[in-house]
């Protein structure tokens, strides 16, 4: 019993290990189409949706010390562009969001210039 544990466990952090190297693998080529060229245009708000988690407190370790995960809100932002005539739509997902951020809204987001498909919401930073 104790080695088929064993061995589902070593499956379990392979199986963990595959996905985190794939993850970081498709994250770097996308970023590798925005390091070649970005370009900013308008796009147009179709919706915001809201989703709300709530807190929850859980213990942990030995001591059955008490941890709190307080309640937060999701936003997905969703949105449309056009680049040479081809509408394509694109979405961002964010805890913080501003009020004025609702459909029909204007925003400002960059797609990759070899790849249009792939865009990304330019967030302004308080420096801006």
């Amino acid at each position: 019993m104790k080695r088929i544990v064993a061995r589902l466990w070593l499956w379990l952090i392979v199986a963990a290990a595959v996905y985190i190297v794939a993850a970081v693998i498709a994250g770097l080529g996308v970023r590798r189409h925005f390091d070649r060229g970005a370009v900013r245009v308008q796009a147009e708000v179709i919706c915001v949706n809201v989703k709300h988690f709530d807190g929850y407190s859980t213990r942990v370790g030995r001591l059955g010390r008490v941890v709190k995960t307080p309640p937060r809100t999701e936003y997905t932002i969703h949105y449309v562009y056009s680049v040479k005539g081809e509408r394509y739509e694109g979405s961002h997902v964010s805890s913080r969001v501003q009020p004025r951020i609702k459909a029909g809204s204007r925003i400002t987001i960059e797609y990759a210039a070899d790849k249009p498909s792939l865009s990304r919401m330019v967030v302004k930073s308080d420096a801006d």
